[in-house]
């Protein structure tokens, strides 16, 4: 009898052996979504500029190569900003004051003139780190989610699943490391950009906005070295190029009359119209982290307060 159990006991063990050998690895299923941005990226101080790079002939309000500006008479192309990041919003802020320590108590020796301190709490790592404080919004970009990037588990046991997935729930909104930022506007009224400022004014109108997002069989290919190629792409169809310091976004938007046919028809009394035919444009949105560089290599204000004015003059 104890000779059969032996025996017995044997088989099983071999028939357990036998499946083992023969079962193989679960791969792992991703499930997770395009467009995921760790939120350590927007560290630091960025370069913002955008530029209109694909008109039809038809269009109207602008014109390939249409740039912002300052809006006060500062003659640059890139605004440098700060990111702050809300629930809802990913705010870029102006890095600088418009009016040098125009935003400080007025003591006369100003303490911060140019936010030197926000700077430096920002850039802090941990409980020490702060936001910096939007006193001059350039953008507001709704943001569509905050998550985490996990392994899925068994909330009972703990135990790991091969599905790797979002999580939006087990952390407070500010905690998790990812965001998906939905980038097609810039959520404020613009002025610094001819085409939006006119939109703004009530000179034409702007409809059906997007971003171009990666797609199966787009314009991008693969080198032999494993980059990717965006050689074949339409400049005004560009997919998002994203990289550790620095990012290219193409928006479209449908240019159309302010009020229908109103200003494209009944315009014509006066010799000039709003054109009928609606048309879509390409804008792009470059952004670039701003090279770190040693304190004697930078610029450096220079302070010229009233009373050095008053004591020696314009000259």
């Amino acid at each position: 009898m104890k000779v059969m159990r032996l025996v017995g006991a044997m088989a099983a063990a071999s028939a357990l052996f036998a499946l083992g050998g023969c079962s193989e690895t679960v791969k792992d299923i991703d499930r997770t979504q395009p467009n995921a941005l760790k939120k350590e990226m927007f560290r630091g101080e960025w370069f913002f500029a955008r530029t209109v790079i694909d008109v039809p002939y038809e269009a109207d309000g602008t014109f390939i190569g249409d740039r912002q500006e300052y809006f006060f008479a500062e003659d640059f192309p890139a605004l440098k900003i700060r990111w702050r990041i809300e629930e809802d919003r990913l705010m870029a802020c102006r890095a600088d004051d418009v009016v040098i320590g125009g935003n400080s108590d007025g003591r006369g020796d100003e303490l911060d003139p140019q936010k030197t301190e926000s700077r430096r709490l920002n850039d802090l790592e941990g409980d020490e780190w702060r936001k910096f404080p939007c006193d001059h919004p350039i953008a507001s970009f709704k943001i569509q989610k905050h998550f985490d990037i996990i392994r899925d588990y068994n909330a009972s046991t703990g135990e790991q699943s091969n599905v790797i997935r979002e999580n939006s729930d087990d952390r407070p909104w500010h905690e998790r490391d990812y965001v998906r930022v939905d980038w097609t506007d810039i959520g404020l009224t613009d002025l610094n950009f001819s085409i939006y400022a006119q939109r703004d004014m009530g000179w034409l109108g702007l409809e059906s906005p997007y971003y171009v997002q990666e797609e199966a069989n787009d314009c991008r290919s693969t080198n032999a070295d494993g980059t990717v190629s965006y050689a074949d792409c339409d400049e005004g169809f560009l997919p998002p190029i994203l990289e550790d310091d620095a990012f290219l976004i193409t928006n479209r938007v449908t240019v159309v009359p302010s009020d229908g046919l109103i200003s494209c028809a009944g315009g014509l009394e006066w010799g000039y119209t709003t054109p009928c035919t609606l048309s879509e444009v390409g804008i792009r949105y470059a952004f670039m982290k701003v090279p770190e560089r040693a304190p004697e290599s930078q610029y450096e204000v220079l302070q010229y307060p009233d009373r050095k004015f008053e004591r020696f003059g314009l000259w």
